[in-house]
């Protein structure tokens, strides 16, 4: 006596697939290429960015340096003039 059920197994290869591996591959190498030219960017920039940075802070080393030469003559400078000034006092 037969129920109405059917069981089997169905196979499907197919022999050619009008070049869509080779596109898939292709698309994958191009996608890795992009990736190690964003990483190679990424580098570079961030090389460039510490590099203005040390350049940054040299100058600001020099900078404080000048400063505080300024600082100094312009204290001197005010300790002459109190000196010429108590000297005319007298």
């Amino acid at each position: 006596k037969r129920h109405g059920y059917r069981v089997g197994l169905s196979f499907y290869l197919s022999l050619f697939d009008g070049g869509k591996k080779k596109a898939r591959i292709k698309d994958k190498e191009i996608n890795k290429e992009k990736i190690l030219l964003r990483k190679e960017e990424a580098r570079l920039k961030y090389e460039r960015d510490i590099a203005d940075l040390e350049l940054f802070l040299s100058k600001e080393d020099s900078f404080n340096k000048i400063l505080k030469e300024l600082k100094e003559i312009s204290k001197n400078s005010y300790n002459m003039q109190e000196a010429l000034n108590k000297a005319k006092e007298s």
